[in-house]
């Protein structure tokens, strides 16, 4: 938490210049940690105390010092003033205890537990699944399990790395301001992905429904019609014959028969895709596997392996670049654009 460092005479240095004219820097394997608030030492005393917090002023230079995280690693130590370079000392090395060993398993065990818990709420429920009334019933009369969604799969991915990285470091830095602008804005593109993705869906099935509607009061005409011509059948109208009427007959019954068709295309567009595994779930659309969908997660699966392995071997979060959140951008909108045609089941 503290670090206090002597320095013969500086009591007597400072007591000869302007008050408050020097501000200290902490150097500890020559990186220099600016920001750290210290207490000045009393008069007569050459020793002063540096707190060791993380401020947006230091937070690159404890990157460096958490490069391959240790519980304790020798460091050299000195001081300076801002603005100058760091002091002569006879510290050549100490050991400084970066995390205490124990809260790496309190947060292992805590990220065994939310892991469990949420690959159990995966597995039972449709927390991951797409939304929508249920499948088909399969040849047996039983109804599957809907399908795996890929944008909410790709929410979950991100919030459960985001939620385990920061609670991990927070753990051992206690550092609670870890989550840079970056992240939070990724965040936002994979929800943004779902909440589009789900609108599509809620457009598309509003859109069938409409035509079912429409289809609907078609059909209730067409029987009418057919109804009269049957009559009309029995005793044909002047200048009509029996044959022509039973042509019109078969006409109309044939557009029943077609309207019927597209019932039973709708009901399968409307109801939600039935699972076939997990990857052919979010791969895949009513076509077969699809490029834009594994576009979108391949670049999410490179990006959480690059995020997690900066937390592994710095303790900090990637701050991903403008290039990297506009590319991930690009794929979401690219699998939100192919999603409009998209159909959910074969017709």
């Amino acid at each position: 938490d503290t670090i206090a460092v002597v320095a013969q005479g500086l009591s007597a240095y400072l007591a000869a210049q302007p008050a408050q004219s020097q501000k200290f820097v902490l150097y500890l394997n020559g990186v220099a940690l600016h920001g750290l608030q210290t207490s000045a030492p009393l008069a007569g005393h050459d020793h002063i105390t540096f707190y060791l917090d993380r401020v947006d002023a230091n937070r690159d230079g404890w990157a460096l010092l958490f490069h391959d995280p240790a519980p304790k690693k020798q460091l050299s130590l000195s001081m300076g003033f801002e603005g100058g370079h760091a002091f002569d000392t006879k510290v050549w090395s100490f050991t400084l205890i970066l995390f205490r060993g124990w809260w790496l398993v309190a947060w292992c065990f805590l990220f065994a537990l939310l892991l469990g818990l949420f690959l159990q709420m995966a597995a039972k429920s449709d927390i991951i699944r797409e939304s929508g009334p249920s499948p088909l019933p399969d040849r047996n009369g039983r109804i599957p399990r809907k399908a795996f969604s890929l944008a909410r799969a790709q929410m979950a991915w991100w919030t459960f790395l985001v939620i385990a990285g920061f609670t991990l470091i927070w753990m051992a830095t206690w550092d609670s301001a870890a989550i840079p602008e970056s992240v939070l804005a990724l965040i936002g593109i994979s929800s943004a992905t779902g909440l589009a993705a789900a609108v599509v869906d809620k457009s598309n099935t509003s859109s069938l429904g409409s035509e079912q509607s429409q289809l609907s009061s078609e059909k209730a005409g067409v029987q009418a019609e057919i109804t009269a011509l049957q009559t009309q059948l029995a005793a044909p109208p002047t200048g009509t014959t029996a044959a022509n009427i039973q042509a019109a007959i078969d006409t109309k019954t044939s557009r029943i028969k077609a309207i019927d068709d597209r019932f039973t295309q709708i009901a399968a567009q409307v109801a939600t895709p039935a699972t076939e595994g997990f990857f052919i779930d979010i791969l895949s659309d009513a076509n077969g596997l699809s490029f834009h969908r594994f576009q979108m997660f391949a670049w999410t699966v490179v990006l959480g392996i690059i995020f997690v392995v900066s937390i592994a071997r710095q303790l900090v979060m990637l701050d991903f670049s403008a290039t990297l959140l506009g590319l991930m951008g690009l794929s979401s909108g690219t699998y939100i654009g192919f999603k409009f045609p998209e159909q959910k089941n074969p017709s």
